[in-house]
Protein backbone atom coordinates (compact mmCIF):
# COMPACT_ATOMS: atom_id res chain seq x y z
CA UNK A 1 0.00 0.00 0.00
CA UNK A 2 2.87 2.53 1.02
CA UNK A 3 4.47 1.59 -2.93
CA UNK A 4 0.83 2.58 -4.21
CA UNK A 5 0.56 5.60 -2.50
CA UNK A 6 4.36 6.66 -3.41
CA UNK A 7 3.89 5.89 -6.97
CA UNK A 8 0.59 8.04 -6.59
CA UNK A 9 2.23 10.85 -5.56
CA UNK A 10 5.34 10.79 -7.80
CA UNK A 11 2.47 10.39 -10.88
CA UNK A 12 0.97 13.10 -9.33
CA UNK A 13 3.80 15.28 -9.58
CA UNK A 14 4.96 14.78 -12.92
CA UNK A 15 1.10 15.31 -14.25
CA UNK A 16 1.30 18.91 -12.57
CA UNK A 17 4.48 19.18 -13.90
CA UNK A 18 3.95 17.63 -17.27
CA UNK A 19 0.06 20.04 -17.22
CA UNK A 20 2.05 23.40 -16.67
CA UNK A 21 4.51 23.31 -18.98
CA UNK A 22 1.66 22.41 -21.33
CA UNK A 23 -0.69 25.01 -19.56
CA UNK A 24 -1.18 27.26 -22.90
CA UNK A 25 -1.75 24.25 -25.19
CA UNK A 26 -4.55 23.41 -22.55
CA UNK A 27 -6.00 26.08 -21.41
CA UNK A 28 -5.34 24.87 -17.73
CA UNK A 29 -2.60 26.38 -15.24
CA UNK A 30 -2.50 24.56 -11.93
CA UNK A 31 -1.61 26.76 -9.27
CA UNK A 32 0.85 25.50 -6.44
CA UNK A 33 -2.31 24.90 -4.16
CA UNK A 34 -3.52 22.74 -7.06
CA UNK A 35 -0.41 20.93 -7.49
CA UNK A 36 0.14 20.23 -3.69
CA UNK A 37 -3.63 19.08 -3.01
CA UNK A 38 -3.11 16.35 -6.20
CA UNK A 39 -0.45 14.54 -3.84
CA UNK A 40 -2.95 14.46 -1.23
CA UNK A 41 -3.55 10.22 -0.43
CA UNK A 42 -6.62 8.49 -2.07
CA UNK A 43 -8.02 6.45 0.64
CA UNK A 44 -10.00 4.12 -1.78
CA UNK A 45 -6.68 2.84 -3.48
CA UNK A 46 -6.16 0.80 -0.20
CA UNK A 47 -9.01 -1.40 -0.90
CA UNK A 48 -7.16 -4.85 -1.97
CA UNK A 49 -8.07 -5.30 -5.39
CA UNK A 50 -9.85 -2.30 -6.16
CA UNK A 51 -8.95 -0.02 -8.97
CA UNK A 52 -6.67 2.80 -8.13
CA UNK A 53 -8.25 6.18 -8.92
CA UNK A 54 -7.07 8.89 -10.78
CA UNK A 55 -5.19 12.16 -9.86
CA UNK A 56 -7.76 14.78 -8.67
CA UNK A 57 -6.33 18.08 -7.58
CA UNK A 58 -9.47 19.38 -5.55
CA UNK A 59 -8.31 18.82 -1.18
CA UNK A 60 -11.41 16.47 -1.07
CA UNK A 61 -13.69 14.55 -3.37
CA UNK A 62 -15.47 11.19 -3.38
CA UNK A 63 -17.73 9.15 -5.81
CA UNK A 64 -20.63 7.54 -4.72
CA UNK A 65 -23.37 4.94 -6.21
CA UNK A 66 -26.30 6.37 -5.30
CA UNK A 67 -28.59 3.39 -5.09
CA UNK A 68 -26.64 1.49 -2.98
CA UNK A 69 -24.14 4.45 -0.82
CA UNK A 70 -21.08 1.95 -2.38
CA UNK A 71 -18.02 4.79 -2.26
CA UNK A 72 -16.15 3.86 -5.36
CA UNK A 73 -13.19 6.97 -5.12
CA UNK A 74 -12.20 8.91 -1.85
CA UNK A 75 -9.55 11.56 -1.15
CA UNK A 76 -9.69 13.36 2.57
CA UNK A 77 -13.90 13.05 1.77
CA UNK A 78 -14.43 13.43 5.84
CA UNK A 79 -12.62 16.87 5.64
CA UNK A 80 -14.28 19.97 6.93
CA UNK A 81 -14.72 22.07 4.07
CA UNK A 82 -16.55 25.55 3.15
CA UNK A 83 -19.72 24.27 0.64
CA UNK A 84 -20.26 27.69 -1.17
CA UNK A 85 -24.14 27.21 -2.69
CA UNK A 86 -24.06 23.47 -2.87
CA UNK A 87 -25.63 24.19 0.47
CA UNK A 88 -28.78 24.75 -1.68
CA UNK A 89 -29.09 21.36 -2.04
CA UNK A 90 -30.49 20.70 2.04
CA UNK A 91 -32.19 24.29 1.01
CA UNK A 92 -34.01 22.65 -1.98
CA UNK A 93 -34.60 19.26 0.04
CA UNK A 94 -36.40 20.71 2.97
CA UNK A 95 -38.53 23.06 0.54
CA UNK A 96 -39.59 19.78 -1.33
CA UNK A 97 -40.52 18.25 1.73
CA UNK A 98 -42.65 20.87 3.45
CA UNK A 99 -44.21 22.75 0.89
CA UNK A 100 -46.41 22.15 -2.27
CA UNK A 101 -45.04 23.78 -5.76
CA UNK A 102 -48.21 25.89 -5.86
CA UNK A 103 -47.96 27.77 -2.68
CA UNK A 104 -47.70 31.75 -2.40
CA UNK A 105 -44.12 33.02 -1.42
CA UNK A 106 -43.91 36.60 -0.52
CA UNK A 107 -40.38 38.14 -0.54
CA UNK A 108 -38.92 40.12 2.32
CA UNK A 109 -37.08 43.49 2.74
CA UNK A 110 -34.35 40.87 4.04
CA UNK A 111 -33.99 38.13 1.09
CA UNK A 112 -33.91 41.17 -1.35
CA UNK A 113 -31.51 43.35 0.32
CA UNK A 114 -30.00 40.87 2.97
CA UNK A 115 -27.49 39.71 0.27
CA UNK A 116 -23.90 41.01 -0.59
CA UNK A 117 -24.22 43.00 -3.78
CA UNK A 118 -22.52 40.71 -6.89
CA UNK A 119 -24.16 37.46 -5.39
CA UNK A 120 -25.99 35.20 -7.53
CA UNK A 121 -29.41 35.76 -7.87
CA UNK A 122 -32.15 35.49 -10.13
CA UNK A 123 -33.16 38.99 -10.01
CA UNK A 124 -35.69 41.29 -11.09
CA UNK A 125 -37.55 40.97 -7.56
CA UNK A 126 -38.64 43.50 -5.91
CA UNK A 127 -40.02 43.48 -2.02
CA UNK A 128 -43.28 42.36 -1.21
CA UNK A 129 -43.21 40.26 -4.59
CA UNK A 130 -44.95 37.26 -4.51
CA UNK A 131 -43.95 33.73 -6.47
CA UNK A 132 -44.82 30.45 -6.55
CA UNK A 133 -42.48 27.90 -4.52
CA UNK A 134 -41.77 26.30 -8.15
CA UNK A 135 -40.58 29.20 -9.15
CA UNK A 136 -38.58 30.24 -6.43
CA UNK A 137 -36.84 26.02 -6.48
CA UNK A 138 -36.02 26.84 -10.17
CA UNK A 139 -34.44 30.24 -9.39
CA UNK A 140 -32.32 28.15 -6.44
CA UNK A 141 -31.10 24.90 -8.33
CA UNK A 142 -30.93 26.79 -11.95
CA UNK A 143 -29.42 29.96 -11.24
CA UNK A 144 -28.47 29.87 -7.44
CA UNK A 145 -30.42 32.58 -6.56
CA UNK A 146 -29.42 33.66 -2.85
CA UNK A 147 -32.63 35.95 -2.56
CA UNK A 148 -34.79 33.15 -3.18
CA UNK A 149 -32.69 30.65 -0.92
CA UNK A 150 -33.57 33.20 1.59
CA UNK A 151 -37.25 33.51 0.71
CA UNK A 152 -37.40 29.63 0.95
CA UNK A 153 -36.13 29.35 4.04
CA UNK A 154 -38.46 32.64 6.08
CA UNK A 155 -41.65 30.57 4.02
CA UNK A 156 -40.58 27.21 5.61
CA UNK A 157 -39.65 27.72 8.77
CA UNK A 158 -40.22 31.85 9.84
CA UNK A 159 -36.67 32.39 9.68
CA UNK A 160 -33.37 32.12 8.17
CA UNK A 161 -32.40 30.86 12.13
CA UNK A 162 -34.86 28.62 12.48
CA UNK A 163 -34.47 27.29 9.02
CA UNK A 164 -30.83 26.40 9.56
CA UNK A 165 -32.15 24.38 12.42
CA UNK A 166 -34.16 21.99 10.21
CA UNK A 167 -31.19 22.32 8.04
CA UNK A 168 -29.00 20.44 10.72
CA UNK A 169 -32.07 18.39 11.85
CA UNK A 170 -31.83 16.72 8.38
CA UNK A 171 -28.20 16.36 8.22
CA UNK A 172 -27.97 14.59 11.36
CA UNK A 173 -30.86 12.25 10.04
CA UNK A 174 -29.61 11.39 6.54
CA UNK A 175 -26.28 10.69 9.11
CA UNK A 176 -23.89 13.80 8.37
CA UNK A 177 -21.16 13.98 10.86
CA UNK A 178 -19.09 16.99 9.79
CA UNK A 179 -21.82 19.22 8.86
CA UNK A 180 -23.51 22.55 10.45
CA UNK A 181 -25.14 24.66 8.40
CA UNK A 182 -25.72 28.52 9.60
CA UNK A 183 -28.29 29.91 6.19
CA UNK A 184 -30.02 28.34 3.61
CA UNK A 185 -27.45 30.08 0.71
CA UNK A 186 -24.02 29.08 1.50
CA UNK A 187 -22.42 31.97 1.97
CA UNK A 188 -19.76 32.27 3.61
CA UNK A 189 -19.48 32.12 7.17
CA UNK A 190 -16.58 30.40 9.53
CA UNK A 191 -18.78 28.45 11.25
CA UNK A 192 -20.55 27.01 8.11
CA UNK A 193 -18.93 23.99 6.80
CA UNK A 194 -19.49 20.58 5.54
CA UNK A 195 -17.18 17.65 3.93
CA UNK A 196 -17.41 15.75 0.41
CA UNK A 197 -19.08 12.84 1.89
CA UNK A 198 -21.62 13.85 3.69
CA UNK A 199 -22.47 16.51 0.81
CA UNK A 200 -23.00 13.36 -1.07
CA UNK A 201 -25.35 11.67 1.71
CA UNK A 202 -27.40 15.07 0.46
CA UNK A 203 -27.24 14.74 -3.12
CA UNK A 204 -28.28 10.73 -2.42
CA UNK A 205 -31.18 12.20 -0.56
CA UNK A 206 -32.06 14.69 -3.31
CA UNK A 207 -31.80 11.70 -6.05
CA UNK A 208 -34.44 9.83 -3.94
CA UNK A 209 -36.98 12.86 -3.42
CA UNK A 210 -38.94 13.19 -7.12
CA UNK A 211 -40.24 16.67 -5.94
CA UNK A 212 -36.41 18.41 -5.41
CA UNK A 213 -35.01 15.53 -7.95
CA UNK A 214 -37.03 17.68 -10.87
CA UNK A 215 -35.49 20.70 -10.23
CA UNK A 216 -31.71 20.08 -9.76
CA UNK A 217 -31.82 17.59 -12.90
CA UNK A 218 -33.61 20.71 -15.54
CA UNK A 219 -31.60 22.27 -17.81
CA UNK A 220 -33.75 25.12 -18.56
CA UNK A 221 -36.68 26.94 -17.72
CA UNK A 222 -38.41 29.96 -19.10
CA UNK A 223 -38.68 31.95 -15.96
CA UNK A 224 -41.82 34.51 -15.89
CA UNK A 225 -41.27 37.99 -16.53
CA UNK A 226 -40.85 40.62 -13.48
CA UNK A 227 -43.03 42.53 -11.73
CA UNK A 228 -42.67 45.12 -14.20
CA UNK A 229 -42.81 42.73 -17.22
CA UNK A 230 -39.07 42.92 -17.75
CA UNK A 231 -38.13 40.00 -19.44
CA UNK A 232 -35.61 37.34 -17.94
CA UNK A 233 -33.32 35.77 -20.14
CA UNK A 234 -30.76 33.78 -17.98
CA UNK A 235 -32.73 30.58 -18.05
CA UNK A 236 -30.22 27.21 -17.98
CA UNK A 237 -28.42 25.60 -15.41
CA UNK A 238 -25.06 26.55 -14.01
CA UNK A 239 -24.10 23.72 -14.41
CA UNK A 240 -22.03 23.51 -17.64
CA UNK A 241 -21.99 19.39 -17.66
CA UNK A 242 -25.22 19.53 -18.58
CA UNK A 243 -26.90 18.99 -22.19
CA UNK A 244 -25.64 21.63 -23.84
CA UNK A 245 -22.98 22.51 -21.81
CA UNK A 246 -19.91 23.71 -22.51
CA UNK A 247 -18.24 20.69 -20.49
CA UNK A 248 -21.45 18.43 -21.32
CA UNK A 249 -20.75 15.06 -20.23
CA UNK A 250 -22.45 12.13 -21.71
CA UNK A 251 -25.10 11.18 -18.79
CA UNK A 252 -24.64 14.18 -16.39
CA UNK A 253 -28.38 14.68 -15.57
CA UNK A 254 -28.00 17.60 -13.23
CA UNK A 255 -26.29 18.22 -9.32
CA UNK A 256 -24.86 22.13 -8.37
CA UNK A 257 -22.52 24.74 -8.14
CA UNK A 258 -21.16 26.48 -5.67
CA UNK A 259 -18.16 29.10 -5.54
CA UNK A 260 -16.80 32.04 -3.19
CA UNK A 261 -13.22 32.62 -2.54
CA UNK A 262 -12.84 31.13 0.93
CA UNK A 263 -14.26 27.72 -0.43
CA UNK A 264 -12.99 27.85 -3.90
CA UNK A 265 -14.97 25.91 -6.61
CA UNK A 266 -17.77 23.25 -5.14
CA UNK A 267 -19.71 21.37 -7.22
CA UNK A 268 -21.88 18.07 -7.11
CA UNK A 269 -22.55 16.37 -10.33
CA UNK A 270 -25.27 13.39 -10.56
CA UNK A 271 -24.41 10.82 -13.93
CA UNK A 272 -26.23 7.44 -15.01
CA UNK A 273 -25.09 5.01 -17.46
CA UNK A 274 -25.72 1.02 -17.59
CA UNK A 275 -27.74 0.68 -14.68
CA UNK A 276 -25.54 3.08 -12.47
CA UNK A 277 -26.46 6.47 -10.91
CA UNK A 278 -23.17 7.91 -9.74
CA UNK A 279 -23.01 11.21 -7.58
CA UNK A 280 -19.29 13.03 -7.74
CA UNK A 281 -18.70 15.68 -5.25
CA UNK A 282 -15.36 18.04 -5.29
CA UNK A 283 -14.81 20.48 -2.99
CA UNK A 284 -11.95 23.39 -2.74
CA UNK A 285 -11.17 23.17 -6.72
CA UNK A 286 -9.82 25.48 -9.18
CA UNK A 287 -11.43 26.85 -12.16
CA UNK A 288 -11.50 24.72 -14.50
CA UNK A 289 -10.22 21.55 -12.65
CA UNK A 290 -13.75 21.27 -10.88
CA UNK A 291 -15.41 20.08 -14.04
CA UNK A 292 -12.51 18.30 -15.95
CA UNK A 293 -11.39 16.03 -12.33
CA UNK A 294 -15.70 15.58 -11.98
CA UNK A 295 -16.17 14.11 -15.84
CA UNK A 296 -12.43 12.10 -14.87
CA UNK A 297 -14.02 10.60 -11.81
CA UNK A 298 -17.21 9.65 -13.58
CA UNK A 299 -15.10 8.28 -16.17
CA UNK A 300 -13.28 6.39 -13.71
CA UNK A 301 -16.50 5.08 -11.77
CA UNK A 302 -18.30 3.73 -15.29
CA UNK A 303 -15.25 2.12 -16.82
CA UNK A 304 -14.10 -0.02 -13.60
CA UNK A 305 -17.49 -1.02 -11.57
CA UNK A 306 -20.75 -3.06 -12.79
CA UNK A 307 -23.71 -3.06 -10.41
CA UNK A 308 -24.97 -6.77 -9.75
CA UNK A 309 -28.61 -7.82 -8.45
CA UNK A 310 -28.52 -9.65 -5.39
CA UNK A 311 -31.62 -11.67 -5.86
CA UNK A 312 -30.69 -12.69 -8.89
CA UNK A 313 -27.14 -14.28 -7.74
CA UNK A 314 -27.72 -14.89 -4.15
CA UNK A 315 -27.57 -18.22 -3.60
CA UNK A 316 -26.19 -19.30 0.30
CA UNK A 317 -28.87 -16.77 1.76
CA UNK A 318 -32.16 -17.52 -0.19
CA UNK A 319 -35.58 -19.77 0.32
CA UNK A 320 -34.45 -22.36 -1.06
CA UNK A 321 -31.23 -23.39 1.36
CA UNK A 322 -32.13 -24.80 4.22
CA UNK A 323 -29.08 -23.66 6.08
CA UNK A 324 -30.53 -19.64 5.93
CA UNK A 325 -34.42 -21.26 7.08
CA UNK A 326 -33.90 -23.40 9.87
CA UNK A 327 -37.30 -25.20 9.98
CA UNK A 328 -38.85 -28.58 9.97
CA UNK A 329 -42.37 -26.83 8.32
CA UNK A 330 -43.42 -28.13 5.16
CA UNK A 331 -43.99 -23.85 4.39
CA UNK A 332 -41.77 -22.99 1.73
CA UNK A 333 -42.06 -26.51 0.02
CA UNK A 334 -46.19 -26.45 -0.25
CA UNK A 335 -47.39 -22.92 -0.41
CA UNK A 336 -45.98 -19.74 -1.01
CA UNK A 337 -43.03 -18.29 0.98
CA UNK A 338 -43.48 -16.29 3.87
CA UNK A 339 -40.32 -13.80 3.26
CA UNK A 340 -38.53 -12.94 0.04
CA UNK A 341 -35.45 -11.00 -0.91
CA UNK A 342 -35.91 -8.08 -1.93
CA UNK A 343 -35.68 -8.06 -5.83
CA UNK A 344 -34.66 -4.32 -6.30
CA UNK A 345 -31.16 -4.65 -3.53
CA UNK A 346 -27.58 -4.01 -5.85
CA UNK A 347 -24.10 -4.48 -4.84
CA UNK A 348 -20.95 -2.58 -6.60
CA UNK A 349 -18.08 -4.26 -7.30
CA UNK A 350 -14.99 -3.90 -9.83
CA UNK A 351 -15.50 -5.45 -13.40
CA UNK A 352 -12.90 -7.62 -12.73
CA UNK A 353 -14.68 -9.14 -9.83
CA UNK A 354 -17.55 -12.16 -9.43
CA UNK A 355 -20.33 -11.60 -7.31
CA UNK A 356 -18.82 -14.31 -5.56
CA UNK A 357 -16.21 -12.41 -3.77
CA UNK A 358 -18.55 -9.98 -1.95
CA UNK A 359 -19.09 -11.42 1.55
CA UNK A 360 -22.99 -10.99 2.79
CA UNK A 361 -23.92 -10.63 6.44
CA UNK A 362 -27.34 -11.39 7.99
CA UNK A 363 -27.80 -7.83 9.95
CA UNK A 364 -31.33 -7.93 12.47
CA UNK A 365 -30.26 -4.43 13.43
CA UNK A 366 -32.46 -2.43 10.77
CA UNK A 367 -35.11 -5.19 11.20
CA UNK A 368 -38.65 -2.65 10.90
CA UNK A 369 -41.72 -3.96 11.53
CA UNK A 370 -43.72 -1.48 10.31
CA UNK A 371 -41.99 -1.83 6.37
CA UNK A 372 -42.38 -5.31 6.79
CA UNK A 373 -38.56 -5.73 6.61
CA UNK A 374 -37.07 -9.30 8.56
CA UNK A 375 -33.68 -8.44 7.74
CA UNK A 376 -31.13 -6.94 6.07
CA UNK A 377 -28.00 -8.96 3.87
CA UNK A 378 -24.91 -6.66 3.87
CA UNK A 379 -22.37 -6.93 1.11
CA UNK A 380 -18.03 -6.30 1.73
CA UNK A 381 -15.48 -6.70 -0.60
CA UNK A 382 -12.57 -7.20 1.59
CA UNK A 383 -14.03 -5.48 4.37
CA UNK A 384 -15.16 -2.12 1.89
CA UNK A 385 -18.94 -1.69 1.65
CA UNK A 386 -20.23 -2.15 -1.47
CA UNK A 387 -24.06 -2.92 -1.19
CA UNK A 388 -26.94 -4.47 0.70
CA UNK A 389 -30.72 -5.52 0.30
CA UNK A 390 -33.38 -5.79 2.82
CA UNK A 391 -35.15 -9.61 3.71
CA UNK A 392 -39.08 -8.99 3.69
CA UNK A 393 -42.34 -10.74 5.09
CA UNK A 394 -44.99 -10.94 1.68
CA UNK A 395 -48.04 -9.51 1.93
CA UNK A 396 -50.78 -11.57 1.26
CA UNK A 397 -54.24 -9.69 0.14
CA UNK A 398 -52.67 -6.11 0.78
CA UNK A 399 -52.34 -7.27 4.79
CA UNK A 400 -48.72 -7.55 5.73
CA UNK A 401 -47.29 -10.19 7.85
CA UNK A 402 -46.65 -9.56 11.68
CA UNK A 403 -43.38 -10.47 13.52
CA UNK A 404 -45.43 -12.10 16.38
CA UNK A 405 -49.06 -13.13 14.69
CA UNK A 406 -49.82 -16.16 12.48
CA UNK A 407 -50.77 -15.54 8.76
CA UNK A 408 -52.50 -16.87 6.09
CA UNK A 409 -49.29 -18.23 4.43
CA UNK A 410 -48.74 -20.46 7.75
CA UNK A 411 -50.05 -23.52 9.15
CA UNK A 412 -51.99 -23.12 11.84
CA UNK A 413 -50.11 -22.73 14.90
CA UNK A 414 -46.69 -21.74 13.53
CA UNK A 415 -44.84 -18.20 13.76
CA UNK A 416 -41.83 -16.21 12.94
CA UNK A 417 -39.06 -16.26 15.40
CA UNK A 418 -36.30 -14.39 14.63
CA UNK A 419 -32.65 -15.29 16.94
CA UNK A 420 -30.84 -12.50 16.88
CA UNK A 421 -27.82 -14.07 18.66
CA UNK A 422 -27.65 -16.51 16.29
CA UNK A 423 -28.44 -14.79 13.37
CA UNK A 424 -31.43 -17.53 12.37
CA UNK A 425 -35.06 -16.77 10.54
CA UNK A 426 -37.55 -19.96 11.81
CA UNK A 427 -40.80 -21.11 11.75
CA UNK A 428 -41.94 -22.24 15.42
CA UNK A 429 -44.70 -24.05 16.32
CA UNK A 430 -46.70 -22.20 19.33
CA UNK A 431 -47.17 -23.90 22.48
CA UNK A 432 -50.73 -22.77 22.68
CA UNK A 433 -53.59 -24.31 25.77
CA UNK A 434 -55.97 -26.49 23.80
CA UNK A 435 -59.42 -25.21 25.15
CA UNK A 436 -61.01 -28.23 23.05
CA UNK A 437 -58.63 -31.39 24.14
CA UNK A 438 -59.31 -29.88 27.41
CA UNK A 439 -63.23 -29.62 27.43
CA UNK A 440 -62.99 -33.52 26.22
CA UNK A 441 -61.05 -34.84 29.08
CA UNK A 442 -63.14 -33.18 31.57
CA UNK A 443 -66.28 -34.66 30.16
CA UNK A 444 -64.84 -37.71 29.89
CA UNK A 445 -64.07 -37.79 33.47
CA UNK A 446 -67.50 -36.77 34.74
CA UNK A 447 -68.97 -39.12 32.80
CA UNK A 448 -66.81 -41.86 33.95
CA UNK A 449 -67.46 -40.92 37.82
CA UNK A 450 -71.11 -41.07 36.76
CA UNK A 451 -71.42 -44.47 35.93
CA UNK A 452 -68.89 -45.81 38.96
CA UNK A 453 -71.98 -44.20 40.92
CA UNK A 454 -74.51 -45.37 39.46
CA UNK A 455 -73.09 -49.28 39.06
CA UNK A 456 -72.22 -49.14 42.93
CA UNK A 457 -75.90 -48.06 43.74
CA UNK A 458 -77.19 -50.78 41.81
CA UNK A 459 -75.28 -53.44 43.27
CA UNK A 460 -75.98 -52.37 46.41
CA UNK A 461 -80.14 -52.34 45.90
CA UNK A 462 -79.64 -56.31 44.71
CA UNK A 463 -77.60 -57.01 47.72
CA UNK A 464 -75.15 -58.21 45.49
CA UNK A 465 -72.27 -56.28 46.67
CA UNK A 466 -72.96 -57.32 50.09
CA UNK A 467 -72.75 -60.66 49.63
CA UNK A 468 -69.96 -60.58 47.60
CA UNK A 469 -67.80 -58.11 50.40
CA UNK A 470 -68.65 -60.95 53.02
CA UNK A 471 -68.14 -64.00 51.21
CA UNK A 472 -65.08 -63.12 49.36
CA UNK A 473 -63.91 -60.05 49.43
CA UNK A 474 -61.59 -58.97 52.53
CA UNK A 475 -63.07 -62.27 54.15
CA UNK A 476 -61.45 -63.68 57.50
CA UNK A 477 -60.85 -67.64 57.90
CA UNK A 478 -61.76 -68.18 60.99
CA UNK A 479 -60.31 -70.83 62.55
CA UNK A 480 -61.07 -74.21 63.07
CA UNK A 481 -62.72 -75.41 66.87
CA UNK A 482 -60.53 -78.19 68.60
CA UNK A 483 -61.46 -81.21 68.19
CA UNK A 484 -62.56 -83.64 71.45
CA UNK A 485 -60.28 -86.72 71.92
CA UNK A 486 -62.75 -89.01 70.62
CA UNK A 487 -61.95 -86.83 67.23
CA UNK A 488 -65.97 -85.18 67.30
CA UNK A 489 -65.97 -81.47 66.91
CA UNK A 490 -67.45 -79.97 70.15
CA UNK A 491 -70.22 -77.57 69.84
CA UNK A 492 -72.03 -75.15 71.83
CA UNK A 493 -74.91 -76.87 73.54
CA UNK A 494 -78.11 -74.43 74.02
CA UNK A 495 -79.35 -76.43 77.17
CA UNK A 496 -75.81 -75.56 78.91
CA UNK A 497 -78.32 -72.88 81.25
CA UNK A 498 -80.68 -75.10 81.88
CA UNK A 499 -81.17 -76.42 85.50
CA UNK A 500 -82.44 -79.72 86.62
Amino acid sequence: MRFKKLIGIITAVTMCFSSTVTAAATETTYTEEALVRATLPIESNDIENWPDGPICYAESAILMEASTGTILYEKNAHQKQYPASITKLMTGLLAAENSSLDETVTFSHNSVFGIPAGSSIVGGIDEGDQYSMEFCLYGLMLLSGNETAIAIAEHVAGSTDAFADMMNQKAAELGCQNTRFLNPHGLHDTNHYTCAYDMALIGQAVLQNPNIKKFACTVTYKFPPTSKGETRYDTRNHHKMMEGGVYEYDGCIGGKTGYTSDAGQTLVTFAERDGMTLICVVMREDKPCHWTDTATLLDYGFQNFQKLNISENEKNFSIDNANFFQTESSIFGNTKPLIEINKSGSIILPKNASFEEATPTLNFDKADESANIVATLDYSFNNHYVGYTSIDLLKTDGESFQFSTNSSAMKDGESVAIDTENDTVTIEKEKKFNSKLFLFLLIGIIILALLVIISVIVLKKFNFLSNFNSDYVGKKIKPEKKRSHSGRRKYPSKYKNLKF
